[in-house]
């Protein structure tokens, strides 16, 4: 997901002024790692099985650098960076996971999965095109509520308890029609019916807050309230995201806590820092999104899971 802070927010399908915002977001830790080159080594045993990437900024690889040529532009800001961690998985000269298409695009919600953004053709129709890969891999969700308006109130002023947090929990809790999972599952059906023999493996957002106060180093804009709000909506959006795939037919793979000692305000982030300097909030999309060390945790984690499963 991109946060939009220098964007109109999304307009949620949910009709209601609580369904403002929300999402958590992503990067990994060591403790889940042990080895991300042993993990990412062991898929090169599992047989040449094609693999497309879909979906959002936390698959383009929004933050890591290194964006394609063309895609970093006002015109077209998908940033698909050679660091993403789809492309990390493409272990195609011995044989294992073999990265064929790299569709995601930063600030792809679910709607605009069938649609043209950013000047390119919708991801569904070039999905649609290609060959049936073995492996679609996704990341989508988070930019159907708005979480770069609490980050900014966070930092400006105070986000905790209001009613950007309870309405982000509301809709990522809410099971019922106008909630997340479903509006998020009816999206993943659409990629599921596309290739209908291929495995589409959802991939969830991380928490990015340490989940104890002690753990937090500078962020002086952060308090503690904030700190508990912000974790509460990454676990309950690893809940919803779960279920969605469910849904719809797909696997899951959490990696809610693999940035654990890594997460923002702590001495060895694997994110783009989020706050000050002040000047910088003019572009602040990169904030809250992986570093490249946090690309390779998260290619070690997914890795792992489709050499096992």
């Amino acid at each position: 997901m991109r946060y939009r802070w220098r964007c109109r927010p999304r307009p949620l399908r949910r009709r209601t002024p609580a369904a403002v915002a929300v999402a958590v977001l992503t990067v990994l830790s060591v403790t889940s790692l042990a080895s991300p080159a042993g993990a990412i080594t062991a898929a090169r045993a599992a047989g040449g099985r094609t693999v497309v990437s879909l979906g959002d900024s936390y698959s383009s690889g929004e933050g890591a650098g290194h964006y394609d040529r063309g895609t970093d532009t006002w015109r077209d800001s998908c940033r698909r960076s050679a660091l993403a961690w789809p492309r990390l998985l493409d272990t195609s000269t011995s044989g294992g996971l073999r990265l064929s298409a790299h569709l995601a695009c930063s600030g792809t919600g679910i709607d605009d999965l069938g649609r043209s953004i950013e000047s390119e053709p919708s991801q569904l129709d070039r999905y649609r095109a290609l060959p049936a890969p073995a492996i679609a891999t996704v990341t989508l969700g988070g930019n159907e509520l708005d979480f770069g308006s609490i980050l900014a109130r966070c930092v400006l002023t105070d986000c905790s308890s209001t009613r950007l947090i309870s309405g982000n929990l509301a809709m990522v809790g809410d099971p019922g029609a106008h909630g997340l999972a479903r509006l998020l599952a009816a999206g993943l059906g659409e990629i599921v019916r596309a290739h209908p023999g291929t495995r589409v493996v959802v991939v969830g957002y991380p928490n990015i807050f340490p989940r104890t106060d002690a753990a937090v180093i500078g962020c002086v804009w952060l308090n503690r309230r904030e700190r508990a709000d912000l974790v509460r909506i990454a676990d309950a959006m690893d809940v919803a995201v779960r279920r969605a795939a469910r849904l719809a037919g797909a696997e899951f793979v959490s990696v809610l806590n693999v940035l654990a000692g890594h997460e923002e305000c702590t001495r060895s982030s694997f994110m783009n820092p989020i706050g000050y300097p002040i000047s910088a909030l003019a572009d602040l999309s990169s904030n809250g999104h992986p570093l490249p060390a946090g690309q390779r945790a998260i290619a070690a984690t997914v890795a792992r899971y489709l050499t096992r499963h």
